[in-house]
């Protein structure tokens, strides 16, 4: 295997500050990845779903909050992770579109995404969550676990991305609206009140995203909701009920009009869920939590050719429930977590027009887990460990997952890192029975040793076996989609690098290496990128209310990855804002950005390319 070396010494040579790590014994945590400049404080890690610090995770594990949110002007999830190091999107065009990703070489259908604990993962069609239909202004946290999860959320091959809503404000009442609009009709508006009487709070959001399509076709329509009650019981404990709504009209539409000639595809997707939690502290040591939620989700794509002639009409719908216990003991150095969860997913996908069984069919699944996790500390040295056992589907699968790890606190600024996990995920449930499944090692360092430079380091491997995917013919939609199933080795590394503020500026660079092989034939996966680097460079000024952020993406594809692949090209993105004069206790904030500001490609196939060089500005008020 040849490494980019120029690169990474042109990484080292990026950096010339730090973030210092706390010292021994002290309780704040330390950012555990660069992502986009986490807070820094104590973090609820879904890989063991115990606070703990940073410190003590020995995942490879990124934290982004609203804040660095709100730097990038993000519309929906997918423009916030493709700033991430360690993940790439495929053709990125309207926000809001479907769009598929890798996190350090695994599929979206081996991620798991959770919103509050609810899982957002569409079953039926591919298994895959949807970053496009998740808007950003509820969002208080993104905790992203790159590398196998399974201990904690079950079907969690490739990671794990959990996002956590707000919370309502300790207030009487506080509010948030934006508004923004763009190159070719892209708006967005939201906004949102938040606040507490008494022992109830309250937390409401809405908004609209609208665009006639960055590239020709792809126009996007989403609509959304949220809205979260809390309520202090008398002696102790709190109950949270929360209801999400979001609709979503949009068309995928194609470049080459020689692939797909004349053809439109109309898609549309509609998501409502509702989760009821209880907590309750038994002792200063001991905590329970109850956990209910209801999802449903409806999906339809169709394909019309020219003179109005639907060749396909396809629907999907997942309805899913969920019952969930957990008991936590200890506190963030030494504790233990055990829980049961049952989850029962109902799947109907139907397309009468071609009559392919794959796009026919009912099913019914249910999920029984048990978990045991925890973490015990001896002086600099922290082990955890856990186990999961998973009873899955009418043929009653076992799924065993574990994890073993360890933190050691080798100097004042330096932590080492090791950890060994299997997991799985779960099959298509349109082809396959047998669970997917993964072996994976990492081993890190995180420094501040070195004068004025924070570095985080990671290297990883991992055997995959049972992995599901499309194959797709040639003459696609009139024949029928098959499947695949193949073992895969995976290896690479992963590093990553932040400096403090410099005369207002700083700067947070990160590069990933990925060889992903099929085991038998030894030969590349074509679709998994090679090389992904992100770059950004951020200045800020207090003083005078001004932010400014230069952002980067730059990534190497396998030269089969696509029918026409454009990569090797860094696309970059300029934001800035200006904070006015407060009035009456109102803030308000003008923001603008400019994306793919050179108009480079980054893209693999020629019938779905990246969105172009597009501006937008807008106005943000908190009261």
């Amino acid at each position: 295997m040849r490494f980019p070396t120029r690169l990474l010494l042109l990484f080292l040579l990026l950096c010339p500050a730090l973030t210092a790590f706390p010292a021994r014994g002290e309780d704040n945590a330390v950012e555990s990845a660069l992502g986009l400049d986490g807070d820094g404080k104590d973090t609820n890690i879904p890989s063991y779903k115990i606070p703990r610090p940073a410190s003590l995770i020995a995942e490879n594990v990124t934290v982004i909050t609203a804040d660095d949110i709100a730097r990038i002007n993000a519309h929906t999830l997918d423009e916030v992770l493709q700033t991430v190091s360690g993940i790439q999107l495929f053709q990125m065009r309207t926000p809001g579109s479907a769009v598929a990703f890798t996190i350090n070489g695994a599929m979206n259908n081996q991620v798991l995404l959770l919103i509050d604990g609810v899982p957002q993962n569409l079953f039926g069609v591919d298994d895959s969550p949807d970053l496009g239909m998740i808007p950003v202004q509820r969002i208080e946290r993104i905790e992203i676990v790159k590398g196998a999860a399974s201990v904690a959320w079950g079907p969690a091959l490739g990671g794990a991305v959990n996002v956590i809503t707000r919370d309502p404000e300790n207030a009487n009442l506080k509010g948030i609206a934006s508004a923004s609009y763009g190159d070719l009709g892209t708006s967005d508006l939201r906004g949102g009140v938040s606040g507490k009487k008494g022992r109830l709070g309250y937390y409401i959001d809405g908004g609209r995203f609208n665009s006639n399509g960055l590239r020709p076709g792809n126009m996007v329509t989403l609509n959304h909701g949220i809205g979260k009650l809390t309520y202090d019981l008398p002696n102790k404990g709190r109950l949270t009920f929360a209801a999400d709504y979001r609709d979503r009209e949009f068309n995928y539409g194609y470049d080459n009009a020689s692939i797909m000639p004349d053809t439109l595809v109309p898609t549309g997707s509609r998501y409502a869920s509702a989760y009821l939690r209880f907590e309750y502290p038994i002792n200063d040591r001991l905590n329970l939590e109850l956990f209910s939620s209801v999802m449903r989700k409806d999906i339809w794509r169709k394909y019309i050719m020219s003179e109005a002639i639907t060749i396909v009409d396809a629907k999907n719908r997942t309805d899913s429930e969920q019952v969930a216990a957990k008991l936590t003991w200890g506190d963030r150095r030494t504790n233990l977590a055990a829980g049961f969860e049952y989850l029962h997913d109902k799947v109907s996908v139907s397309e009468p027009l071609l009559g392919f069984s794959y796009m026919n069919f009912n099913r019914d699944m249910n999920r029984y887990g048990t978990y045991v996790n925890g973490s015990y500390s001896i002086g600099d040295l922290t082990l955890l460990t856990g186990v999961r056992l998973d009873h899955i589907g009418d043929n009653e699968q076992v799924a065993t997952s574990y994890h073993l790890g360890a933190t050691w606190q080798f100097t004042e600024k330096t932590l080492l890192r090791a950890y060994a996990a299997r997991g799985y995920s779960l099959p298509m449930t349109n082809f396959k029975d047998s669970l997917q499944n993964i072996f994976t090692l990492q081993s890190g360092i995180e420094t501040s040793d070195i004068p004025l430079l924070w570095l985080k380091g990671t290297l990883f491997y991992s055997y995959t076996w049972n992995i599901q995917s499309f194959v797709v013919p040639s003459d696609y939609p009139m024949s029928a989609i098959g499947s695949a199933e193949t073992k895969e080795v995976r290896r690479g590394f992963e590093i990553e690098g932040r400096t403090v503020p410099f005369y207002d500026f700083s700067l947070r660079a990160g590069y990933t290496y990925s060889d992903v092989r099929d085991k038998k034939t030894d030969l590349r996966i074509p679709y998994i990128p090679i090389s992904s680097t992100r770059i950004a460079l951020h200045y800020d000024n207090v003083r005078r209310g001004f932010q400014a952020n230069i952002t980067g993406s730059h990534v190497n594809w396998p030269s089969d990855a696509g029918n026409s692949v454009h990569d090797r090209q860094m696309e970059w993105d300029l934001h800035i804002s200006q904070k006015l004069p407060n009035c009456a206790g109102v803030e308000s904030e003008l923001f603008f950005s400019g994306r793919n500001l050179f108009n480079n490609a980054q893209y693999t196939d020629d019938y779905r390319v990246n969105a172009p060089r597009w501006f937008e500005g807008g106005l943000r008020v908190k009261f």
